[in-house]
């Protein structure tokens, strides 16, 4: 059986409860309004901030903490790793609003 604990407009917090009396709790979180943002961006040309900086990407992040997670680290860790912020943003280029290089 299934009980939702707690949701907002992007996410839920569900315990889903097994016949033996366990139970796994899981969070959801739907990052599709994000990423079509980003879309938005990208096809309008909103690439650079006021101040001429590039608007690189901009990262929900439940994705960036999940792929991090699954590499036994932190999403603090891959914010600060250049190395590994490239590596996420190759795999999620939904995720980048320029494209260029930086």
């Amino acid at each position: 059986m299934k009980h939702l604990l707690d949701a907002t407009s992007n996410s839920q917090l569900t315990m889903q409860v097994e016949n033996d009396g366990s139970g796994v709790i899981v969070q959801s979180t739907d990052v599709s309004a994000a990423l079509a943002r980003n879309e938005r961006l990208r096809r309008a040309g909103a690439t650079k901030t006021h101040g001429g900086d590039h608007y690189a990407a901009s990262i929900p992040i439940d994705l960036l903490n999940e792929w991090a997670m699954k590499r036994g680290t932190t999403w603090e860790v891959v914010a600060r790793e250049d190395s590994m912020l490239d590596a996420f943003l190759a795999e999620h280029s939904k995720c980048r609003i320029y494209e260029g290089r930086i």
